[in-house]
């Protein structure tokens, strides 16, 4: 069964390093989606979406940092760097990057993707108008000053929402644990490397951010925000993060133009 999506230039196989996955969401054809970003071996960033990651068959699914050969084609989302990717020929992973050596694997291939701030990253794409440049960026922000926990107005999935995620499907048979709501959003107040940035708080879509809080929230109940935040606030401010960026949209606000999408 033929389960790739349709683009518009034709298919050609590439290696690529995840650097994103975000939290699924329910959707109306697939059950559910996962925004995918990475880098390809080539050297240049890739937005992979829609994938139903929780769908994929067990040697097919990936983790950030995993190097995975996928056939892709360009799709018909004018951002440049969104490809459609053939669910059907997606190899296991043929690689991994390690933190070893203060991140040394990991640092080559993110760094000449490097921007000095969400200002420029920006303005790149107000200046080409039609034509857009990048859409996703990266940047090292100088500081990190705070990080909220913020509970969200419902604890649970609109009926829209359910009735996505209740359907049944010929694509995806194999059924997986009801993907769960997370009744809370994350963000983060920083400033980035250009000393004439203003700061920005922006919402983390990470599924890495999600995921503890599911795990925690079990493990250490009452307890689970204090390790969240020992964690984001505390640990990953210290590796000095990189933030992975994706342009959502023209709005006149910075940071709704920008979704912050992993650490």
């Amino acid at each position: 069964m033929d389960r790739s999506f349709g683009g518009t230039h034709e298919w050609h196989e590439e290696d690529v390093l995840i650097t994103v996955r975000a939290y699924p969401v329910p959707s109306a054809r697939y059950l559910e989606i996962s925004c995918v970003a990475g880098i390809t071996s080539a050297g240049a960033l890739r937005r992979l979406h829609p994938i139903p990651d929780r769908h994929l068959d067990p040697h097919a699914r990936f983790s950030k940092f995993d190097i995975v050969r996928l056939r892709t084609k360009k799709s018909e989302d004018p951002r440049p760097e969104s490809y459609r990717v053939d669910l059907d020929a997606i190899s296991p992973k043929i690689g991994h990057l390690t933190t070893g050596n203060h991140w040394e694997e990991r640092t080559q291939w993110v760094s000449p993707f490097r921007a000095s701030s969400m200002e420029s990253l920006s303005a790149g794409i107000r200046d080409h108008g039609k034509e857009r440049s990048a859409s996703l960026g990266l940047i090292r922000p100088r500081s990190i000053s705070r990080f909220e926990i913020v509970r969200k107005p419902s604890s649970d999935w609109d009926d829209g929402s359910k009735a996505k995620l209740a359907q049944e499907s010929l694509l995806y048979p194999r059924r997986v644990e009801p993907l769960q709501f997370i009744p809370y959003d994350f963000f983060y107040t920083f400033h980035c490397e250009d000393a004439s940035c203003k700061g920005h708080r922006m919402s983390v879509l990470d599924w890495e951010i999600k995921q503890s809080f599911r795990r925690w929230s079990l493990q250490y109940g009452s307890e689970w925000q204090d390790k969240l935040r020992q964690k984001y606030q505390d640990e990953l401010p210290k590796r000095s993060s990189i933030l992975r960026w994706d342009a959502k949209g023209q709005t006149s606000n910075l940071d709704d133009h920008w979704a912050l999408l992993s650490t």
